[in-house]
């Protein structure tokens, strides 16, 4: 899970050094909009990890494929099969799934606040 943490964070990184990214050279420049995102992302992170998780689980739908059966089955049962609960088996996951989950680094991208 930290491997896949640490791409999305050295993507993140290649691209505000290559200039691609949507945010200001310095944290001067847009202070309040920094604070507030440094304030608030972790309840920005509880909807998104919910809606990672919740995705990764059966749907159990007919009107629409159950794209969450396949996650589960080939990509979340890795997680559900840690049978003594620790500090690490909370970050017991596929590279999917641990991808997914520290893509919440990315939420704050399009608001151009400074990384």
């Amino acid at each position: 899970a930290s491997v896949c943490g640490s791409g999305v964070e050295i993507l993140i990184c290649h691209l505000y050094a290559g200039g691609y990214g949507p945010s200001s050279a310095a944290i001067i420049d847009r202070p309040l909009a920094t604070c507030l995102w440094a304030i608030t992302i972790t309840h920005w992170r509880i909807p998104h990890f919910w809606l990672i998780h919740r995705t990764m689980h059966p749907w159990k739908t007919d009107t629409i494929p159950d794209i969450g059966r396949f996650l589960y089955r080939h990509v979340h049962s890795l997680h559900h099969k840690s049978n003594n609960p620790t500090a690490f088996s909370g970050t017991n996951m596929h590279p999917v799934e641990a991808t997914a989950y520290y893509s919440a680094a990315l939420l704050c991208l399009p608001f151009g606040v400074h990384p």
